[in-house]
């Protein structure tokens, strides 16, 4: 073979094949990274590995600045390495696992000095470009010496490109030359003898594409001779490739064949590459990588194929036996594949933190070596590398929450995790309130993170329970709930990804301490002193049916004081509120009830009475289920007169208890003479106490030594709620319930329509109606006795609460329907299928308008008499 001294120096065809940047330098050193590191930890870092020079950057040095990598082209000029160039140019910039930027070169790339293949210069320099704008360049020389020894042939399967480098002596025929490839470019190598390059492209369908070397340039192409080697390179997805199937598996195949003129030669070199382009496949524990065991398109006679090694490597480094089985990783190889299965999380690769639709995970990726090496019937010895990056799909990692809440410290204490060291804690949000690790710090929390020996994190929370961001629930009993609502945001390093995770703990503990309370009895009043427990503020007070305020208490007279421990409440005899539990001639009973209620449920937690005695005076008592209560003393006259003898309206009716000096009558509202009536807005009832005097003579009495005594009696109700009306029967009509008979309803007698399925209750009164919209009524005796019926007498309108107010509109005379200009009424059916008939009486009223000044509209009240009737004795008809 000729010596290639007539050959241009290599570095001066690739400035004529490539576009040049020419750049003033200005030199940097690379700073050291960070704060505190030492000087040796420099921001660029560089290894010699195999046929590559390797190259880091740190990651937080060039983090949100622009950098180029420039490749030096002579004294003071420098070439920007961009995408196409460095497919074409042997270089692959990438990171590395920790997200460092890593740049490998092939010592067969363009502008790397070369001594005899064996010795190789590398200069380069990083451009940055700061926030600022200005541009600082940070130079590196390094120099590398080949290992190994070349194989005749070499291939290269980079992540960006493929490369094939061939010794340059003539190889051997095969036995059964000339082969078809080989005469496929015989006639394109006999063109060839007045041009100095060539390349031929070889097709599946043996069509030839044949172009020179600076056309194969233009396209992105890499072609070059060292002192002893003939190099091509491609970048993948060429359009003269091909993507076909080798034993099941993707492959990406170009045929191309270089041959170069020296002087009264024509040399011609296979410089055909294939790699695979097959993907990974994963299960949730290993991750398996497969390719074909033999290139066809790269040996022609199979059988005299002869694996001489395989192996595979880490990070571009070849791994010993013994790694590979320390690490758990498995290379095996048979007729047809080869094939790598790596256990996912195993040491070599790394295990990050990622984030997809706020679901934390983890991902696993490690960069693989497979190294093939095989000798056939046309080449002694063929060096077949692969490298290939594996990013593992994420696995989901649901965050779990510890609760080690220990109820007797009154503090909440959660650990979140676990978590890889590339997460962080950014914030916490408690009831609504986001707070840094800082600021939940100042509020009292404690924050912290804990290293778990298998290399992860957790995040621990303590939080006390009386913090005003915790929620507290008194439960029942002596127990309350304490509940801390609580969101983690966490963010993964350096992708700043976000996402949340929230907890909720709850903790119940039994520490409620009650109130007590003690009482006293005034001259004219009931005192309740209450000592405060440790959960009062979960009760409001309650007398009787009303809650006791400040200002309640001051317009019932009452006497309220609070000093935060002790409570004291005085009610005036008398006063609303008080229950009067016994009135007789030694004296009146009366009781404070003060109810503790829930806020949240108003249920009744506690109660305290207090019951006091006190001597009975002038008395007049009116109670709620319509019993009046009244005192007459013998010295209420001059002279005094005998309380023995004294009656009410109704003479039969005398006192229940009596003696010389004092009487009480107890009597029922509908009793005794008792009259009633109903006055704005109050229903009235009045009696009169009397005494009997002793007159002489007793057949014609006009001498008496008594006084002349009388005492009205007056009960006020208001009529505000919801009023029951008794029917009594008399003769051989027996009440059927405690009641009596029935009782009528007359506050939620309005239906809401025809249906009479729902009624208007009192706090929906007044019911609007508009004019020619119909009101429905219903009268409803609640009684069990089926013989017992309802008859509907006069029904009328006032516009007045009071039966007699005026105006007046007859609705019902009778038991008839009634029609007028205003309105018009209309009694509706009740089936026996539906309810009982005979005790409902239901009918409508519908309005009009009319010139009628006595118009039926505005604020209304209606009302009905009504009979109740036993139709058993049909011959007697009690009434």
């Amino acid at each position: 073979i000729p010596n290639s001294s007539s050959l241009p120096p290599p570095k001066k065809r690739v400035m004529l094949l490539l576009a040049m940047l020419a750049t003033e330098v200005k030199s940097e050193a690379f700073p050291p990274v960070g704060h505190g590191v030492a000087v040796e930890s420099r921001t660029l870092w560089s290894e010699c590995r195999d046929r590559h020079f390797y190259m880091w950057l740190d990651k937080t040095f060039i983090a949100n600045q622009q950098w180029d990598v420039e490749i030096e082209d002579g004294p003071g000029h420098f070439l920007h390495v961009t995408k196409i160039i460095a497919s074409q140019c042997g270089y692959t910039i990438g990171s590395d696992l920790v997200g460092n930027v890593e740049l490998r070169v092939s010592y067969l790339g363009c502008l790397i000095e070369n001594l005899y293949d064996e010795k190789f210069t590398l200069s380069m320099q990083l451009r940055v470009s700061d926030a600022t704008g200005r541009e600082l360049t940070y130079p590196h020389l390094m120099t590398c010496s080949l290992g190994n020894p070349w194989s005749p042939r070499e291939i290269v399967c980079e992540e960006n490109y493929m490369e094939v480098s061939v010794r340059r002596s003539v190889p051997p025929m095969a036995a059964d030359s000339p082969i078809e490839d080989w005469e496929s470019v015989i006639p394109a190598a006999q063109g060839a003898l007045s041009q100095l390059w060539q390349v031929v492209f070889l097709y599946p369908d043996s069509r030839v594409k044949t172009i020179t070397a600076a056309e194969a340039h233009k396209q992105g192409y890499g072609v070059n001779t060292t002192s002893n080697r003939v190099v091509f390179r491609a970048p993948f997805n060429a359009s003269e490739s091909q993507v076909t199937e080798i034993q099941g598996h993707l492959v990406e195949v170009l045929r191309a064949t270089v041959f170069y003129k020296q002087r009264w030669m024509i040399l011609l070199v296979d410089t055909s590459v294939a790699c695979s382009r097959s993907p990974p496949t994963f299960t949730k524990t290993t991750l398996s990588w497969t390719v074909p065991r033999i290139y066809t398109p790269l040996v022609l006679d199979v059988g005299k194929f002869v694996d001489k090694f395989i192996g595979m490597g880490v990070s571009g480094q070849v791994i010993s036996n013994y790694t590979l089985d320390q690490r758990n990783y498995r290379l095996r190889a048979n007729s047809t594949i080869i094939e790598i299965a790596i256990p996912i999380g195993a040491e070599g690769g790394l295990t990050k933190s990622d984030v997809i639709a706020n679901q934390y995970g983890t991902t696993y990726s490690i960069h693989l070596l497979l190294d093939h090496h095989w000798v056939d019937d046309l080449w002694e010895r063929t060096r077949h590398c692969t490298y290939k990056r594996i990013v593992a799909p994420m696995q989901p990692q649901i965050p779990v929450v510890i609760n080690d809440t220990i109820p007797e410290t009154r503090v909440f204490n959660i650990t979140l995790g676990h978590f890889l060291l590339d997460v962080e804690l950014i914030s916490i949000t408690i009831a609504n309130q986001p707070l840094t690790p800082d600021e939940a710090r100042d509020k009292g929390f404690q924050l912290y993170d804990v290293p778990n020996p298998n290399g992860t994190k957790a995040f621990v929370l303590q939080v006390p329970f009386d913090h005003e961001l915790v929620d507290e629930q008194y439960l029942e009993n002596t127990t309350r709930r304490f509940t801390l609502h609580v969101n983690f945001t966490m963010i993964v390093k350096p992708d700043n990804k976000v996402f949340t995770h929230p907890a909720t703990i709850i903790c119940d503990l039994v520490d409620v301490v009650f109130p007590t309370s003690m009482q006293e009895c005034g001259e004219k009043s009931i005192r309740l002193l209450v000592t405060h427990g440790n959960a009062d503020y979960y009760w409001v007070p309650y007398v009787r049916d009303f809650l006791l305020t400040q200002t309640r208490a001051e317009e019932l007279g009452y006497s309220m004081k609070d000093n935060g421990t002790l409570f004291l409440l005085e009610v005036p005899l008398f006063a609303v509120g008080l229950i009067y539990e016994e009135i007789n001639i030694r004296g009146l009973m009366a009781r404070l009830d003060v109810h503790l209620k829930d806020k949240r449920t108003m249920r009744t937690v506690v109660t305290f009475s207090a019951v006091c005695y006190f001597p009975t005076g002038d008395l007049l008592v009116c109670f709620q289920n319509g019993t009046m209560v009244a005192t007459v003393l013998r010295t209420s006259t001059v002279p005094e007169i005998d309380p023995r003898r004294t009656t009410l309206r109704n003479r039969a009716c005398k006192p229940t208890q009596a003696d010389e000096t004092k009487a009480i009558f107890s009597f029922s509202v509908t009793s005794c003479g008792t009259t009633g009536r109903i006055d704005r807005g109050y229903l009235i009832y009045e009696n009169e106490i009397s005494f009997q005097r002793a007159m002489i003579p007793f057949a014609a009495p006009v001498i008496t030594r008594d006084p002349e005594y009388r005492l009205t009696l007056q009960c006020r109700y208001p009529v505000n709620g919801t009023q029951w009306l008794g029917a009594g029967f008399v003769g051989s009509f027996v009440p059927s319930t405690s009641r009596g008979v029935g009782w009528i309803l007359n506050d939620e007698a309005t239906g809401n329509d025809a249906t009479f399925s729902d009624f208007y209750l009192y706090e929906e009164h007044p019911v609007v109606k508009y004019v020619s919209e119909p009101l429905y009524f219903e009268i409803e005796l609640l009684s069990e006795n089926p013989h017992a019926e309802l008859v509907l007498g006069d029904c009328w309108a006032t516009g007045t609460p009071e039966f007699d107010g005026t105006p007046q509109w007859d609705i019902i005379a009778d038991g008839c329907e009634m029609k007028a200009d205003t309105h018009k009424t209309h009694l509706l059916p009740v089936t026996d299928q539906e309810k009982d008939a005979l005790h409902f009486k239901r009918f409508e009223v519908t309005t009009f308008l009319s010139s009628n000044v006595n118009t039926l509209w505005g604020r209304v009240y209606f009302h009905c008499s009504a009979t109740v009737c036993d139709i058993k004795p049909a011959d007697v008809g009690i009434c």
